[in-house]
């Protein structure tokens, strides 16, 4: 059993006390908060309260414990404060895959198991066994739930899967609308004949050499050719359901919002060699716009009067970015939008960070992932002032214990003293909840660290690439911290 598996029945209270971290007392960073959540998780869902969207991030792509905690975390989400879906960093199509089998959903090609479905996400991070794990527990929630509207999904938000997106709609309306399949399909080699999807399907090995094409003259634009394709679809939306009936109101759904990946991803790789922070805003752009969509499809279309949404992504899009210093450089992010567009109130932000430990990611883009050592965290870095802070509290703790300790080894009681110890690692992990309690000191800008899909471990270079300058109380609501840290398990 993995460390991460047992973390969330071992987390107690921490004994935070006037005690000293370089020169920092530790009760002033959180101000008398409980900085570890019990089994339950009482803590954050009272620091939730009635928040509609509810954002968990992840400080890497590649941490197990990161991931193991963010999904109990939604559990409770879903039976203590009925929250309608989750909404994660990962591919449309790929994720609808897992939403039919969990709420289950006859589909033309029904996967048998769970490993089944997850089998056409390839993108890294590929799934793991925390994602079978919760797919699981979600399939058999929605069991007990007969009406299908009330189950809760799990789908995607971001856009890299233009080319099975496109693919989706065109096998849509193969069913519903022949002529417009064939539109959407048809195909011209000398770019005179309008096609709405077919000039793409030539760059579908590489999306990136579309926008080369694009840019030096050598192929058309798709992009109007891609909108008016959502337009059809979205106009046509009345039709298709009257013909098939208000059953097919899902599948209907899942076709227009491959639509809508089709046009933003055509538009993301267009505009990839501007460079800045473009692609990253229109990526996060849509990732927003989807979950509203899902919001409205709840509302609307499923008879949830006031739908609730997890969130699952990086740290890097769900902390405000206004806090960070890449919003110097024009980037925004869905923690951000999501703020402005809900109101603080109503959306509540969860973010986690590591010290040290290991991590599964990628020395290069396009190499597969591997464990690596994380290197210990800057000293300039939250990260840093969190471990060290921990760990003065810890080793005064064990000043505390020492006298019980010596008793106890004196009557023969070893094996009860090793139980302690082995205990007490967990000492070093805490959450802090930032939102009205956070302490003047949080509030200085520090280093923050962002692992994603590549890790540059050379220290020179790492923090280039992977810190940056944030105010945590202004970026998050909740930080986890979990001291030293493990590989992700991926599916073999």
């Amino acid at each position: 059993m993995s460390r991460a598996s047992g973390l969330a029945s071992k987390m107690r209270e921490f004994p935070f006390e006037d005690v000293t971290s370089a020169g920092i007392p530790l009760s002033q960073l959180v101000q008398g908060t409980c900085p570890l959540f019990v089994e339950n998780f009482a803590s954050i869902l009272n620091a939730v309260g009635d928040a509609e969207v509810v954002m968990i991030g992840e400080a890497t792509h590649g941490t197990e414990e990161f991931y193991h905690l963010r999904a109990e975390i939604t559990k409770k989400l879903i039976e203590e404060k009925g929250f309608s879906f989750v909404a994660v960093e990962g591919d449309w199509p790929d994720v609808y895959r897992i939403n039919r089998y969990v709420q289950l959903a006859q589909a033309e090609h029904e996967d048998a198991n769970v490993v089944e479905a997850l089998g056409d996400f390839q993108r890294f991070p590929t799934w793991n066994h925390i994602m079978v794990n919760f797919a699981e527990w979600l399939k058999d929630y929605n069991s007990r739930i007969e009406d299908y509207k009330k189950r809760v999904g799990v789908y995607g938000l971001d856009l890299y899967s233009m080319y099975t997106s496109a693919h989706e709609v065109i096998h849509y309306l193969d069913d519903i609308d022949p002529s417009a399949a064939k539109l959407a399909r048809r195909s011209s080699l000398n770019h005179e004949t309008l096609s709405r999807y077919g000039t793409l399907d030539q760059f579908k090995d590489e999306p990136h050499d579309y926008a080369a094409a694009v840019m030096l003259g050598i192929s058309p634009s798709c992009e109007n050719a891609v909108v008016q394709m959502l337009v059809d679809i979205c106009r046509k939306g009345p039709e298709y359901l009257s013909s098939k009936g208000m059953v097919d109101g899902e599948q209907l759904f899942y076709a227009q919002e491959n639509a809508v990946v089709v046009k933003d991803a055509e538009e993301y790789y267009r505009k990839a060699y501007a460079g800045g922070a473009v692609t990253w805003n229109l990526r996060d752009r849509h990732m927003h716009n989807t979950l509203k969509e899902i919001l409205q499809h709840y509302n609307e279309k499923r008879g949830w009067p006031k739908p609730k949404a997890v969130v699952w992504a990086h740290n890097s899009h769900l902390g405000d970015a206004r806090a960070t210093s890449v919003s110097q450089m024009g980037e925004f992010n869905i923690g951000q939008l999501v703020r402005q567009t809900f109101g603080l109130n109503k959306c509540f932000n969860i973010g986690f960070s590591t010290y040290q430990g290991t991590v599964r990611a990628a020395t290069k883009w396009g190499r597969p992932g591997e464990v690596m050592e994380i290197n210990e965290a800057r000293p300039e870095s939250y990260e840093h002032l969190f471990h060290t802070a921990a760990l003065r509290a810890t080793q005064q703790e064990e000043t505390k214990k020492k006298p019980q300790k010596d008793k106890s080894k004196a009557e023969g009681e070893g094996e009860e003293e090793m139980e302690m110890e082995e205990g007490e690692e967990n000492e070093m992990d805490f959450a802090v909840v930032l939102r009205s309690n956070s302490s003047e000191l949080l509030k200085e800008s520090r280093l923050e660290r962002a692992i994603g899909v590549q890790y540059v471990k050379d220290p020179r270079k790492e923090i280039h690439a992977h810190y940056f300058d944030a105010i945590l109380p202004d970026q998050f609501d909740v930080v986890i911290h979990i001291d030293r840290t493990s590989a992700l398990r991926p599916l073999d």
